[in-house]
């Protein structure tokens, strides 16, 4: 094994002490890993040849590219800060990677970066894709009575291209938009969004609306990224995929029961008589993706969404867990590399 602390952020450690005391309370089940082994066996670190420009009107215009009519104040704030780009270009592919003038940019994450894609490539077939990633100093935190966008997203897709805008989970974003790129997404999903967003009382004030924003398919994208992620985590630590795997399935409980205490719920059943008010998609993200995550449960045709969420083992393993000490973090993965 490596040594973690030359691989793994020191927010990694800081979050761990948040669920070391649960980490063995629950079994590592011996579960099908076969996808994320392959990754894990197809991925390269490649070392990209890349242009550094300090040009200000090329890299302000780029990142004017991240900014539009709903965009969160903090995110143009630190999109109006960067100073200097990375540029890597060749046959359909382009990655601007936007950093601080006063910071420093790892060539390791630079490489990281540049081969996550081309693993995804390699794995799903190659397609022209502009990559606009800019690092920006944006915590995932609980800072809001509701929980929206600027608590919880980090990038977003187009037909042009993919566009990430923290340095926090950065890896992770990126196979969670090169996902939606390509479709793999399973949007089919959405059709139980009506049946689900009833059960369970979610409202979506403003304009975010169920209408317009179908969200449900959201949880398997993230889960499906996050299998990416762990393959790439376990390539760097040496750690087996399977402990990695249990680590992220006892952090996406913490998250879970975390996020139903926010919204001053005591056990999962306060889902289906409290109010549970959001503007972004973050029972998908944390709550459904905890479901499909901890029974490892792959998309098939018939999947029935509510049946999952009624599963009275996991059910039982959140209310058992409702009373931890919480912090305000809200990071999807458990796991960061450097």
């Amino acid at each position: 094994m490596n040594n973690l602390k030359d691989i793994l952020t020191e927010d990694t450690f800081q979050r761990f002490k948040f669920i070391e005391n649960i980490i063995n309370k629950y079994t590592i089940i011996d579960t099908d890993l076969t996808e994320i082994n392959y990754i894990k066996d197809m991925y390269i670190e490649y070392t990209p040849n890349y242009t550094i420009i300090e040009d200000s009107m090329i890299v302000n215009n780029i990142a004017k590219m991240l900014i539009h009519k709903n965009s969160f104040q903090e995110k143009k704030d630190e999109l109006n800060k960067m100073q200097k780009l990375v540029n890597i270009k060749e046959n359909n592919l382009e990655i601007n990677i936007l950093y601080y003038e006063d910071s420093y940019i790892d060539k390791n994450l630079i490489n990281k970066i540049y081969s996550i894609i081309k693993v995804f490539y390699k794995i799903n077939g190659l397609k022209k894709i502009l990559f606009i990633v800019a690092l920006c100093n944006l915590k995932r935190v609980i800072s809001s009575e509701i929980i929206g966008k600027n608590n919880v997203n980090g990038g977003e897709d187009n037909l042009l291209g993919i566009y990430i805008y923290r340095k926090e989970e950065v890896l992770k974003v990126i196979f969670h938009e090169l996902i939606h790129y390509y479709k793999l997404d399973h949007k089919e999903l959405d059709n139980h969004q009506s049946k689900i967003y009833k059960k369970f009382k979610i409202i979506h004030p403003e304009s975010f609306l169920e209408e317009t924003n179908k969200s449900i398919h959201e949880s398997y994208t993230e889960y499906i990224a996050l299998k990416y992620h762990i393959a790439i985590i376990s390539y760097y630590t040496g750690v087996s995929s399977k402990i990695i795997y249990h680590y992220e399935k006892i952090w996406s409980l913490y998250q879970v029961c975390k996020i139903l205490k926010h919204y001053k719920m005591n056990n999962f059943k306060d889902l289906y008589i409290k109010e549970f008010v959001e503007n972004s998609h973050v029972f998908s993200y944390y709550i459904i993706k905890f479901y499909l995550l901890w029974n490892n449960i792959n998309y098939s045709p018939n999947i029935d969404i509510i049946k999952i969420l009624e599963n009275p083992e996991i059910i039982k393993i959140i209310n058992e867990n409702m009373m931890l000490n919480f912090d305000k973090g809200l990071t999807m993965t458990l796991f960061e590399l450097k």
